[in-house]
């Protein structure tokens, strides 16, 4: 922060996850609602001098990290089966993420503080 001068744009991952109960994800779920509250009182904070901040909490998204050990046949059921729980039916890619944080680096998101924003096909919220 004392680098960034007046003004910019702070942006913190975070995961639909800190929105849903989801058993066996306690550790995850709590660690993204710290996330999450930590952007709104780093807004509430830094807004005086110019600094939005704010968080991206992405849902599904196909990477790497998700393929782990499983064969291909596995990691095409997988996505099959995960696709039909999110209300888009589809699991998200980078460039779904990558759009929400650059509108939160851009000027369009000039009024927008300590806010979060769901990338997650629905899954959260319907």
């Amino acid at each position: 922060v004392p680098l960034m001068g007046k003004g910019g744009s702070i942006i913190l991952n975070s995961s639909w996850l800190d929105l849903r109960g989801v058993a066996g994800r306690g550790i995850l779920s709590a660690s993204k609602a710290a996330v999450r509250s930590f952007a709104r009182t780093f807004a509430a904070e830094l807004a005086p001098k110019g600094i939005r901040v704010n968080a991206v909490s992405p849902g599904s998204i196909i990477t790497p990290l998700h393929r782990g050990g499983r064969s291909e046949a596995d990691f095409n059921a997988y996505v099959e089966a995960t696709s039909k729980i999110i209300p888009a039916g589809r699991m998200g890619q980078p460039e779904d993420i990558a759009g929400a944080a650059l509108f939160l680096a851009s000027d369009l998101s000039s009024y927008v503080l300590g806010a979060e924003i769901i990338v997650d096909g629905g899954r959260a919220e319907l």
